[in-house]
């Protein structure tokens, strides 16, 4: 049986960070008598956890707070997640009457992509139920989205009573297509970070969120997929705000040609963005030179970046390395190109180029490297300090592997090699090498790799004592380019 003195001891041991499920185990083991004693323990060592996104109610949990049970141990969590599943008004009242949530610092609720108009689903009366639950008000970080919310509703969350201690807020693929200034007249709260990801936003709707001061101390915005926007109307937005403390910018799929990304940029001027997602435009479909060498020019400007996505671009082998002759891009440590057509030219201007051995991630997925590209790579890539690589479907087998001797890529954790012609030989060869000695996961999913051979239980065994995830689904979907990287590589 589990005592306080367990818990107190798990809490004290030094050394690397705490499993947050055993945590919460106790909790649940606890004496009802002396869980509150438990439970104000644990929220006073919760530093132990590096992020309050990693104490989060675990899903069975979850299934019981919507189903009306009473849960004290609640009250240790600083997460709430409720993703892709539908919630409407009972499970809203559940949340928001529920007395054990005033511990949570995040509250994600809803789709991540555009769904169907339903009748079950979030509405404007569930988020003012939300609003007073006295229980959620020291939330930071808000996700509602997927839900056809209009402008009343994201008013509603920033005006004076609504989360006033919120910093992030992402309430994307709603719709706010009819905001206008009056809505925004009375905002208070204006968030740090901000995603309006496929909300139908026209440049009247940016004007009034502007007006309403909501841009004042951004950091992070995400006007990604919005297509209702023309990229005349951002440059327009950029030179009457500024954006000046803006760090990251996000705008994929917004149909933005490499001449209104060139005036963008010119115009917001910025020393201090770090982070910049332009993937998914045609910047490089017309092929024209001066264009390519603006864009370059431009992007030089800024020293300080240091994720930068191009994948689906249209991006060619001659346009990559005019790019990255115009643009050092010295402080770069992030790097996505994949969807577009590079080949082993590309891999030569990335050599000369001269900062690969700079980049903690680099993902190349869905590009024509091949056999001589990928090993050319390998090669370029030795004693680097990366840690994340992606090769999905290049179209290369075991012969690229050939180069996998000598000089390791020590620090190297994460490496894709899904949906190319590797058999078992190849991923034989990967561990048999020693290049990669940090190595946590490999995905060769999708690949002609015979998964019922011994050789292959012998492997998997290697794999399991080395401590690295081997994925080997034979049908493999990709992961959104944005999932590539993690915080901790930027």
């Amino acid at each position: 049986m589990t005592s306080f003195g367990d818990l107190r001891s798990l809490l004290q041991t030094p050394g690397p960070q705490l499993p947050w499920e055993q945590v919460w185990s106790m909790l649940e083991r606890a004496p009802p008598s002396e869980l509150g004693t438990w439970v104000g323990y644990v929220r006073g060592h919760q530093s132990r956890w590096q992020r309050p996104r990693e104490c989060a109610v675990p899903p069975h949990a979850l299934d019981a707070l919507l189903s009306e049970r009473d849960l004290p141990e609640l009250a240790a969590a600083q997460c709430l997640s409720v993703r892709d599943r539908d919630l409407g008004d009972a499970e809203i009242f559940e949340i928001s009457m529920c007395p054990y949530l005033d511990n949570l610092s995040i509250l994600e609720l809803g789709w991540n992509r555009r769904m169907p108009w339903r009748r079950e689903r979030i509405t404007y009366s569930c988020v003012r139920d939300l609003l007073k639950s006295q229980a959620l008000s020291r939330i930071t970080t808000l996700a509602i989205t997927g839900q056809h919310l209009g402008a009343d509703a994201l008013c509603a969350i920033l005006e004076r009573g609504g989360f006033e201690q919120l910093t992030s807020l992402d309430f994307s693929f709603n719709d706010l297509a009819f905001l206008q200034a009056h809505h925004a007249r009375d905002l208070h709260t204006a968030p740090r970070e901000l995603s309006l990801r496929d909300c139908s936003l026209t440049l009247n709707c940016l004007s009034a969120l502007r007006e309403g001061q909501l841009f004042e101390h951004l950091t992070l915005l995400d006007l990604s997929q919005n297509q209702t926007l023309e990229p005349r109307d951002l440059t327009q937005l950029i030179t009457l705000h500024g954006w000046r403390q803006l760090e990251t910018l996000r705008l994929s799929h917004n149909g933005i040609p490499a001449e209104g990304l060139c005036a963008m940029l010119a115009a917001l001027g910025q020393r201090s963005l770090r982070e910049l997602d332009v993937s998914a435009n045609a910047l490089f479909a017309g092929g024209e030179q001066p264009l390519e060498r603006e864009l370059g020019s431009q992007l030089a400007g800024y020293a300080a970046l240091q994720v930068l996505d191009l994948s689906a671009t249209h991006l060619h082998d001659v346009a990559l390395k005019r790019l990255l002759s115009h643009a050092p891009l010295t402080s770069l440590t992030s790097l996505s190109l994949a969807g577009n057509t590079l080949s082993l030219q590309s891999v030569g201007a990335l050599e000369e180029w001269g900062q690969l051995e700079r980049l903690a991630a680099l993902d190349l997925s869905r590009n024509q490297l091949r056999d001589d590209g990928v090993r050319q790579l390998l090669m370029c890539c030795r004693g680097s300090r990366m840690r994340r690589l992606g090769l999905a479907s290049n179209d290369f087998g075991d012969e690229a592997m050939s180069v996998l001797a000598a000089d390791p890529m020590p620090q190297l954790e994460v490496l894709d090699l899904a949906n190319n012609r590797l058999t078992l030989q190849g991923v034989q060869a990967i561990f048999s090498s020693g290049c990669f000695p940090g190595l946590r996961e490999l995905r060769v999913d999708s690949n002609p790799i015979d998964t019922s051979a011994q050789e292959w239980s012998a492997l998997q065994e290697q794999a399991a004592l080395q401590g690295v995830q081997l994925h080997a689904q034979a049908c493999f979907s990709y992961p959104d380019p944005l999932e590539f990287y993690d915080d901790e590589y930027e």
